[in-house]
């Protein structure tokens, strides 16, 4: 088998000359009447030739048998709630078997425990916690076994519970904060990084501070004071080393946000303006055209009352 140790003997009286696959062998690899292999590969699997002299001559056929080797095996998986996990079990051989264990024990049946027809991949669907264990395999070839070990860490999704909100420039400093909630176990590996329209804070130094709050939650705050309050879009990217989230908010000029305002109000009046001079255009041609219409037919009064047409003669 492949790494065992062989002794190739060749017995005789005259001096002794060693070839592998028709080369001759250094003088190192031969000690007296026989030929040492030691941890033999593959690759010494040829013919070894043993001379006697100059004339008789003795090959040995040497034939290395390898064990099965893993091409796939368990890795290391980290992974989110939700989220499906995959393993692989597999040999460089044919006609094995393969058992897969959790924490060193058999997998339960389950629903989201799904294996292939030949059980060489196991996928969890939508792990949660409770699935953080020790993943591991045996294969079986005949009466050889080899096995492998993996493991699942699932922890709970990075969430941005609070984002920053829009502020106006005034003049008192300006501060933005984030609130993010996530597993206990990575809470101390989330970092947050600022930035100003898409781009690194450059030429502003503000103050960051943050705060944990609990076990699963904790807080960031950019604070802008004096030159360091630019008008801009200021985004905070929050990220655990497994996934980023991230969210923006905006800081406006005051002028801005008035002439929003009083533009509006001016649209408002000069609407209401025009509306009221043609509705009372409206009114007085309507009052006009009744007024003609009297006098041509002698009505007066307010009622409405005829009167008695008058003939000369």
């Amino acid at each position: 088998m492949e790494g065992d140790d062989i002794t190739l003997e060749c017995i005789g009286t005259d001096y002794i000359t060693w070839y592998h696959d028709g080369e001759k062998m250094e003088a190192s690899d031969v000690y007296g009447q026989s030929l040492q292999l030691k941890n033999i590969t593959e690759e010494q699997a040829v013919i070894y030739t043993c001379k006697l002299g100059d004339t008789e001559e003795k090959n040995i056929t040497v034939n290395v048998k390898s064990y099965p080797k893993f091409t796939e095996k368990p890795e290391r998986l980290t992974k989110t709630v939700g989220e499906d996990a995959v393993f692989k079990c597999m040999l460089n051989t044919e006609n094995y078997t393969v058992q897969w264990f959790g924490n060193w024990k058999p997998l339960p049946a389950s629903e989201r425990y799904v294996l292939d027809n030949a059980n060489t991949t196991l996928t969890i669907h939508n792990v949660s916690k409770a699935d953080t264990q020790t993943i591991s395999c045996t294969a079986t070839v005949g009466n050889f076994s080899i096995s492998a070990e993996g493991s699942l860490t699932v922890y709970d999704p990075l969430r941005i519970t609070s984002p920053p909100s829009d502020k106006v420039l005034g003049d008192d400093a300006v501060e933005f904060c984030v609130e993010v909630e996530t597993d206990a176990a990575t809470l101390n590996k989330t970092t947050f990084t600022w930035k100003k329209d898409n781009a690194t804070l450059a030429n502003i130094k503000p103050a960051i501070e943050t705060m944990i709050l609990s076990v699963t939650k904790m807080k960031n705050c950019l604070k802008l004071e004096g030159s360091d309050r630019i008008i801009g879009q200021y985004t905070c990217l929050v990220s655990d080393r497994r996934r980023s989230k991230s969210a923006s908010a905006n800081l406006f000029a005051p002028e801005t946000m008035t002439g929003l305002t009083s533009g509006a109000i001016i649209g408002i009046v000069v609407g209401s303006i025009f509306a009221i001079t043609l509705v009372a255009a409206i009114v007085g041609y309507v009052c006009y055209k009744q007024s003609r219409s009297n006098r041509k037919y002698g009505i007066e009064g307010t009622a409405g009352a005829y009167k008695n047409p008058t003939y000369a003669n």
